[in-house]
């Protein structure tokens, strides 16, 4: 496969991470990305420097292998610094925890908002994966890279905290194999999206909006900003009960009451009558009329 003119691609990593860094140098060739990897664009006698730099001007996009080794490099975290500074997508790669780190130094504050592989857990909010899976999300970050317009999804499916990601998964699958196009943070954000943008931009394309019901719905402001730009949007608004609650009347009953408690934006999902998982089918043919109104509309 030729290499793609249209992505470029750099790694940064720890020389403690070589052996990572040249397997993601593998699997990114594969797919035909030209990747620039310091130990062989660094050719002896020049000035690794200004070889590191002209790199960094040249990509689209910096994969950063992140460790606490690496945040405590002060040229790993330049290499952070300048591709941000110059506007290229960053594709963190997190092999251990350090996420706390991140905020420590100025030249990584702010990439918490950056949708990031955490590979040392193989957890994508929510949802378990395998490896292989979280290396292909990796290699599809890159690929945004080119820019490709993200198609509109019909149905914006919203979960609280990391409980039910497996549950939200199966419900936008579910509204998918009907023919429903649907979004959900475990499988439409990519690697290196600012995840807060891409949740809003998604949204902004939906003409539903489904919420899996929590327990602790309320103490979720991520969630709550997504029920707030629905209400604002005008979208139809479901809800679905996850498996876990079902026969839970105290739980549903508190959850309900926390809800009916809370400002006008948790009220309004008392006012609609959820579904268990076994009538999911339920929905389907209100979730395709809304995007035939959505398309009269516009």
């Amino acid at each position: 496969m030729g290499a793609r003119a249209d992505i470029s691609t750099m790694i940064s990593y720890r020389s403690t991470d070589l052996g990572f860094a040249e397997e993601l140098l593998g699997l990114l060739r594969d797919q035909g990305i030209f990747t620039w990897i310091d130990r062989e664009g660094i050719k002896p006698g020049t000035q690794w420097r200004d070889e590191l730099f002209r790199a960094l001007k040249q990509c689209r996009a910096l994969v950063v292998v992140l460790s606490r080794d690496y945040l405590s490099s002060d040229n790993c975290r330049m290499e952070v610094f300048i591709a941000r500074s110059l506007g290229h997508r960053i594709v963190p790669v997190m092999i251990e925890d350090c996420f706390s780190v991140l905020s420590e130094h100025e030249e990584t504050k702010g990439l918490e908002d950056t949708f990031m592989m955490r590979l040392h857990s193989l957890n994508v909010v929510g949802l378990q994966i395998d490896r292989s899976e979280a290396l292909r999300r990796v290699v599809n970050g890159v690929l945004a890279t080119s820019g490709v317009e993200p198609s509109l999804h019909e149905a914006y499916v919203s979960y609280s905290g990391n409980t039910d990601g497996e549950f939200a998964t199966e419900v936008a699958r579910d509204f998918s194999n009907a023919g429903i196009s649907s979004w959900v943070a475990t499988q439409n954000v990519h690697v290196g999206d600012n995840w807060r943008d891409a949740q809003a931009r998604a949204m902004m394309g939906a003409s539903s909006h489904v919420v899996v019901l929590d327990e602790n719905i309320v103490r979720s402001p991520v969630l709550r900003t997504e029920i707030l730009l629905s209400e604002a949007l005008g979208l139809s608004t479901y809800t679905v009960l996850p498996p876990r609650l079902e026969g839970e009347y105290e739980k549903i009953e508190a959850m309900m009451h926390d809800l009916d408690s809370g400002d006008q934006t948790y009220r309004r999902l008392t006012q609609v009558q959820y579904v268990p998982r076994n009538r999911l089918t339920e929905l389907h043919p209100l979730l395709s009329a809304d995007i035939q109104n959505r398309t009269t509309k516009d």
